[in-house]
């Protein structure tokens, strides 16, 4: 029996649903609609729902794989920022969509210097306008968080102290650590 099942096997078998586990799905064949098992074994269907989740999108930034940049997406990723983040003093949110705000706000709350950069010219651009996103910006300020918009192209170098973030080229900025909070891509393996 997996941990992930909500049920135990019986309430599947008692609603007529076929339960398949410790198997993968290989590929799918839309025109026949037959999904193709590990085993090689085809499982015809009418209806194809794929449930498989996803994991943090990384946007193509050089130097992203220093072990002093971190993915916040999961509860279990912010355990681990909040472990990474003591003793440090600043830190930069690569995202200002709701998770990387929601970072951003408790990084500063562990007492982080912290500042939020997005592509976008304004935050959370997949939910807001321009004029609703104008006042969140006040209250981001506000907190003490500082905002870098409409940032096209950002590396990170690692240096003695922690990172040194570019900005398009122009702007400097000194962290200890990194959060990428970007977005997620799903699970289509």
């Amino acid at each position: 029996s997996s941990s992930l099942e909500i049920f135990p096997r019986s309430w599947y078998e008692d609603h007529g649903i076929e339960l398949i586990t410790g198997t993968r799905a290989l590929s799918i064949n839309r025109e026949s609609k037959i999904l193709t098992l590990d085993s090689g074994a085809p499982l015809p269907y009418d209806e194809l729902i794929l449930a498989t989740g996803s994991r943090p999108f990384i946007p193509p930034i050089p130097g992203h794989d220093s072990r002093k940049v971190l993915l916040y997406r999961t509860i279990a990723d912010l355990e681990k920022i909040i472990v990474y983040a003591s003793g440090k003093k600043s830190a930069a949110v690569i995202g200002g969509g709701l998770l990387g705000l929601e970072a951003a706000q408790a990084l500063q709350s562990l007492g982080l210097k912290t500042t939020v950069i997005e592509r976008a010219n304004f935050l959370m651009p997949q939910q807001l306008d321009q004029s609703a996103a104008d006042l969140l910006q006040k209250k981001v300020l506000d907190q003490g968080i500082t905002l870098q918009l409409g940032v096209q192209n950002t590396s990170i170098a690692e240096t003695l102290e922690g990172l040194s973030l570019t900005l398009d080229d122009i702007l400097s900025l000194d962290v200890d650590l990194v959060l990428i909070s970007a977005g997620i891509t799903p699970n289509s393996e």
